[in-house]
């Protein structure tokens, strides 16, 4: 029986395996870990990797309530300082797109939608002490980590603030627009 593989056979086969194993792909697209120090709103957050797209993003800062100057009894409006703490469950919907138009996804560097609850430990009026408000609700946002360090979030949305009825500060149905400037933590140079 003839042997129907000749050197010539040998080479070809060769050349085709290396080329089917040694393509040249890009490492899979995925969101990172990222620790920042915000300056805007004082506080720290820390954004996990739960999947592919999705992260869970938990802060603690402080925000500030300005009171009505009609409710002061001298007519002047007072800054209450409250302290809050929120969790997000987001998702990048957008890292494909801006990876394939070159912008950076580095750090999650990209657009997000979340549920989000919120707690703050807050004045509900002006003679009230401070309790706990609840409020949940969902954002849009955008997040930017550059090289040097420097971070910004931005995001807004609607919120429900439970017991609303009880909070002369806050309405059933709230806005929500927070803006994050600060720091991300780690390794820089990225």
């Amino acid at each position: 029986m003839k042997n129907l593989f000749t050197p010539g056979m040998y080479i070809l086969l060769l050349l085709i395996a290396k080329n089917g194993f040694s393509q040249d792909e890009k490492p899979h697209l995925s969101v990172e870990n990222v620790l920042k120090l915000n300056f805007l709103l004082p506080g720290i957050s820390y954004e996990h990797k739960i999947g592919n797209y999705t992260t869970l993003n938990v802060a603690a800062y402080m925000d500030g309530i300005i009171s009505d100057k009609i409710e002061s009894p001298n007519r002047q409006s007072h800054l209450f300082l409250t302290p809050s703490f929120n969790a997000e469950f987001r998702y990048y919907y957008n890292l494909k797109t801006r990876d394939i138009k070159g912008k950076p996804t580095a750090l999650n560097c990209a657009n997000y939608i979340a549920p989000v609850y919120i707690g703050r430990y807050s004045h509900t009026s002006y003679f009230s002490d401070y309790q706990l408000v609840n409020q949940v609700g969902a954002v849009w946002g955008m997040q930017r980590n550059y090289p040097k360090g420097f971070s910004l979030d931005v995001n807004g949305g609607l919120a429900y603030t439970f017991k609303a009825r009880n909070n002369y500060y806050y309405d059933p149905i709230e806005l929500l627009l927070q803006a994050n400037i600060g720091f991300w933590m780690g390794r820089k140079g990225r």
